[in-house]
């Protein structure tokens, strides 16, 4: 009798010893499952990277630098933009335009700094400006990226207002800016406000030469629109403008929005 009473109590610590090492080894095998499948998202390539902890989002560097440096073009500090660009791609007047999209949107940048400055950018060993030549060449420089720009994307009315604003800083190539820009402003999408106010210059200078007997009203017609595109460059100077740049784009915001004027973000060049 008394051995049986000594007997269970053995047994039942038996069982409880029994069941603390399986839920410990249990727990165990829980742990290493977890730091293995932590290492294989720690591995995963991706543009994000897990944790136990959270998630650390990777933040491409080239393409917020040219964020900043955009904006400050957009607020006409041509200067800054020629020194950022410079002090981070010293050799940007080797890049080629295709090379990647980060890359593109350096040498638009940088191109329309230079056409801004009349091709004079100072403190630029690459685009000296001491002579006419060396200034033409320097726009002749930041047309040919340009116009290298808007063939891969020739239907991008935002490039298409940078290579006319482009054109226009040469007379040589007036004709051919009057016609980029004349286009795009009879379809609503000068998004640029230099592009009106060169569109507003050339548009008066090709009046300027007409004798009044032959121009008449047409020549009236003329100067009315110069000044309404003068008026417009002037409000939207310092204001940034979504409109469709491309086909896609503005098929897609008409779809969204019938029987109103579409609205569409400029997409990342590539």
């Amino acid at each position: 009798m008394g051995s049986k009473l000594t007997a269970e109590p053995m047994l039942a610590r038996e069982r409880r010893a029994g069941m603390s090492e399986r839920r410990r080894g249990g727990r165990l095998r829980s742990l290493v499952w977890l730091l293995v499948g932590s290492g294989l998202l720690w591995l995963a390539p991706g543009d994000a990277e897990a944790c136990i902890n959270g998630t650390y989002i990777r933040v491409d560097t080239g393409i917020a630098w040219a964020s900043v440096v955009e904006g400050n073009l957009n607020r006409g500090r041509n200067e800054a933009v020629v020194e950022k660009v410079l002090a981070r791609h010293g050799r940007v007047r080797s890049i080629e335009v295709g090379h990647d999209a980060v890359s593109n949107r350096v040498l638009r940048l940088m191109a329309l700094a230079v056409v801004r400055l009349d091709g004079k950018p100072p403190r630029a060993k690459d685009f000296p400006s001491a002579t006419a030549a060396d200034v033409a060449s320097n726009l002749d420089w930041a047309i040919s990226k340009l116009r290298a720009l808007y063939a891969r994307n020739d239907d991008d009315a935002t490039l298409r207002c940078d290579l006319g604003e482009a054109l226009a800083s040469q007379e040589m190539y007036h004709a051919e800016a009057f016609r980029l820009l004349d286009n795009l402003e009879q379809r609503d999408l000068v998004v640029s406000s230099r592009a009106y106010a060169k569109l507003s210059e050339l548009r008066r200078a090709r009046g300027a030469g007409t004798p009044a007997f032959i121009a008449g009203r047409a020549g009236e017609l003329g100067r009315v629109r110069s000044d309404l595109e003068a008026a417009r460059s002037s409000r939207m100077v310092g204001k940034d403008i979504s409109r469709p740049i491309n086909k896609a784009d503005l098929a897609r915001s008409r779809a969204a929005t019938p029987g109103r004027r579409a609205v569409a973000l400029r997409p990342p060049l590539g």
